[in-house]
């Protein structure tokens, strides 16, 4: 009964401090993509050059800085290697962004409903990835 007891006080208190772990203030600064792997659910069924575009765009994802400002500001900064392709992804720069109720950061304006992409925070094995929407790509991210 008393282990009973300790596991129900355990749960609601480790869910607790999950859960303001991923609370938007943590996320304010500047977070740099050191990784990049793909989703194996996302397995794709690419010809020889799509699999060769998407190999360039995980490679060009590692370095991408996003930043989170407090005023709800964001930026994204892709390194000098990212693919012409992907610099369309710089029109999310100067965009604002917001944490929703299910671990997801939406981007956008009030305007368009933050609907410009999403970006899925998990902690996986004490590491903060960033899967961005339509993507088949986890980042691991680390705060600058």
């Amino acid at each position: 009964m008393k282990s009973f007891l300790i596991i129900l006080l355990f749960v609601p208190l480790s869910s607790k401090l999950y859960s303001q772990e991923l609370s938007q203030p943590v996320f304010i600064g500047t977070w740099k993509a050191v990784k990049a792997q793909f989703i194996p659910e996302m397995s794709m069924d690419l010809d020889v050059e799509g699999q060769k575009k998407l190999k360039q765009m995980q490679e060009g994802l590692i370095g991408t800085l996003f930043t989170f400002k407090e005023n709800n500001d964001f930026a994204i900064k892709f390194p000098g290697n990212v693919p012409v392709f992907m610099k369309e992804l710089e029109s999310l720069r100067n965009k604002k962004w917001k944490m929703g109720k299910d671990q997801r950061i939406a981007i956008g304006s009030e305007k368009d409903n933050y609907s410009m992409i999403g970006i899925t925070v998990l902690i996986k094995q004490g590491k903060k990835i960033f899967i961005l929407d339509e993507s088949p790509f986890m980042l691991e991210v680390v705060r600058l």
